[in-house]
C-alpha cells in the first residue's frame, strides 16, 4: 500500500464585504455626494457618505452628528 503526501490547497485572500458591490450599482463620488446634497436639500437631512450617522442641513452645510464631517 502506497502513501501520497497531499499539499494543503493555497488559501487565495478574501477581500472584507465593504469592497464587494454584491451587484450594487458602483457610484462614483460626485455621484454619492450629489445624492447627500439632494437628501439635504428636499429634506433636511441625509446619511453621512463618511460613517452612515444622520446627517443634517444646518447654516447651508451638511453636518454629521455623529462623526463631525462637515459637508459645504
Amino acid at each position: 500500500m502506497s502513501s501520497v503526501a497531499t499539499r494543503p490547497l493555497p488559501v487565495s485572500p478574501v477581500r472584507p464585504k465593504r469592497f464587494r458591490s454584491e451587484g450594487a450599482r458602483l457610484r462614483t463620488l460626485e455621484q454619492k455626494l450629489n445624492g447627500v446634497w439632494e437628501g439635504l436639500r428636499a429634506d433636511g437631512a441625509a446619511e453621512c457618505p463618511l460613517c452612515g450617522g444622520a446627517m443634517e442641513l444646518r447654516a447651508g452645510a451638511g453636518s454629521c452628528s455623529r462623526c463631525g464631517s462637515t459637508l459645504t
